[in-house]
């Protein structure tokens, strides 16, 4: 009878060494499949906050936090920081994201409509995205010279 095959220790180190990246791999796929699995999840709750009108940052409520506010007379625009971060400039009457609409800009303040209920802010104070009203007096640059 022929004696049984012995592994050599090449061999034996080449099979600890693919075992080793198959572990390796294994651990890989369970890593990505728990990140898939959290995107996903933090995915349907950014839907669900903004279908409910959640801010995920940013602002209070996910109302839009008042920048600044600009413009001559009755034709004011205000630049408004949104919940996801993004700044836009709005006009009475522009709908806004998470169903706020802007109903009037005056000089320190923007009222919003969200579900028939008006709602009025202030400037933000200190760039922390919180509406409050200002302590002081709003300061209005004059307008240039040949303009008005």
């Amino acid at each position: 009878m022929a004696p049984a095959p012995t592994a050599s220790p090449a061999s034996t180190a080449v099979d600890a060494a693919d075992n080793a990246v198959a572990a390796q791999l294994e651990q890989l796929q369970t890593e990505v499949m728990l990140l898939k699995a959290r995107t996903a999840r933090a995915q349907a709750q950014a839907e669900l906050d903004n279908a409910s009108g959640v801010a995920s940052s940013g602002t209070a409520g996910g109302m839009p936090a008042v920048k600044a506010i600009f413009g001559r007379g009755q034709t004011l625009s205000a630049t408004l920081l949104l919940g996801n971060g993004a700044t836009i400039d709005a006009q009475v009457g522009d709908n806004l994201p998470g169903g706020y609409r802007v109903s009037r800009i005056g000089a320190g303040s923007v009222t919003f409509i969200k579900g028939g209920r008006e709602i009025k802010t202030g400037l933000a104070v200190g760039g922390t995205g919180l509406p409050a009203m200002q302590s002081g007096p709003l300061m209005l640059a004059p307008p240039l010279p040949g303009r008005g």
